[in-house]
């Protein structure tokens, strides 16, 4: 499965700092979507969106830590990021050996961790929510960012 990079709707802002947010109340509806922001600081980033079949979800900085990346409330596992499972990451390719995610690597490099949601029973996403992006030793914020691809169906 190929990934999209194609973005409709871009929210790029300074940074998310509340303790939530989300993009388009009523959920994003027109395919695909990209939110960038200088850092997402504190509490929680949510999407409403009709779901993520194909495309990716990443947080680089101090982002997606076992259990605090989930769409619609439940875990995303590794490699196809479907739902019930301890975060993103790609496969076996982890930074760091032990960790679940690229990003939790905590050495203050720009990684990615994505997948796809296939398990149909976790469509319609209706929340993206990641975590640990708060400051990292010696006064640096930590920060990520997420892209959505579009909702695909196969037969």
């Amino acid at each position: 499965m190929e990934r999209v990079s194609i973005v409709a709707v871009r929210v790029n802002g300074e940074g998310i700092h509340s303790d939530s947010a989300s993009v388009n109340g009523e959920g994003i509806h027109i395919g695909s979507a990209s939110v960038k922001g200088e850092g997402i600081h504190s509490g929680s980033a949510s999407v409403n969106g009709e779901g993520i079949h194909s495309g990716s979800a990443s947080v680089n900085g101090e982002g997606i830590h076992s259990g605090s990346a989930s769409v619609n409330g439940e875990g995303i596992n590794s490699g196809s990021a479907s739902v019930n499972g301890e975060g993103i990451h790609s496969g076996s390719n982890c930074a760091g050996g032990q960790k679940s995610c690229n990003c939790d690597k905590n050495d203050l490099v720009w990684r990615s961790d994505e997948g796809m949601v296939r398990d149909i029973e976790a469509l319609p996403v209706t929340r993206l929510h990641f975590g640990d992006t708060g400051d990292y030793g010696g006064g640096s914020t930590e920060k990520g960012y997420f892209t959505l691809g579009p909702l695909r169906c196969r037969a």
